[in-house]
């Protein structure tokens, strides 16, 4: 998670590409992520990795503050 925090990009591709069950096949394939992830930005992507990094270490279950989320009245405002 530390690489992922100073937004190394071949760490960020390696979880993408691991969560995608295709580690390492294809580099043809690699490549292809690679430019799907920056054209997706680089502000967004390491964080969605860190979450994910996050409840693959909590054993698959969601973070507190989404169980939260999902348990909100869907009529009443966000706090």
């Amino acid at each position: 998670a530390t690489k992922l925090g100073q937004l190394d990009f071949d760490a960020i591709v390696d979880v993408i590409e691991a969560g995608l069950g295709s580690p390492g096949t294809n580099p043809k394939a690699r490549m292809d992520l690679e430019a799907e992830i920056y054209a997706t930005g680089l502000s967004e992507v390491p964080v969605a990795c860190i979450k994910y990094i996050t409840i693959l270490t909590n054993g698959g279950k969601p973070l507190a503050e989404d169980e939260n989320k999902d348990r909100q009245d869907p009529n009443q405002p966000a706090a």
